[in-house]
């Protein structure tokens, strides 16, 4: 196996800590709870909001497709979105100090989050959110 940074120390060291913060107990069921927060506040925001989407995620990573109403399957079905609302909603997030990531519009809207992330930060992001929501 061959590449730029193949073994390279520095991403070896930084492999080794992300296995062995992993590792340690409970990281995963803190993962999950912060997980359901999200995705459980988000699909709430939806509702409330009456802004059509889906949220999706496994861990800390999620998908969410607004101007649908109906999960994805599959990669085409999750570039069916509503543009316009997408950017809307990051715009309104971005200016209330939430950054989430555009990609250009280039691939559907995805994003995560990490271990860090604690319960608190995600009643803040979701109070964001729901603003965010009720401007598109």
């Amino acid at each position: 196996m061959s590449g730029t940074y193949t073994g390279h120390l520095i991403a070896v060291m930084g492999a080794i800590a992300a296995q062995t913060e992993l590792a340690r107990p409970g990281v995963y069921d803190h993962l999950t709870a912060v997980a359901d927060q999200l995705y459980t506040g988000i699909t709430e925001a939806l509702r409330i909001t009456g802004v059509p989407g889906v949220v999706q995620g496994i861990g800390g990573a999620f998908g969410l497709h607004l101007g649908v109403t109906e999960p994805a399957t599959n990669y085409r079905e999750a570039t069916r979105v509503n543009r316009e609302m997408e950017s809307r909603f990051i715009l309104g997030c971005v200016n209330r100090g939430l950054f989430l990531h555009t990609f250009g519009h280039r691939t559907p809207m995805h994003h995560q989050f990490s271990l860090q992330h604690t319960a608190k930060d995600m009643d803040e992001a979701l109070t964001i959110i729901r603003e965010a929501l009720r401007e598109v």
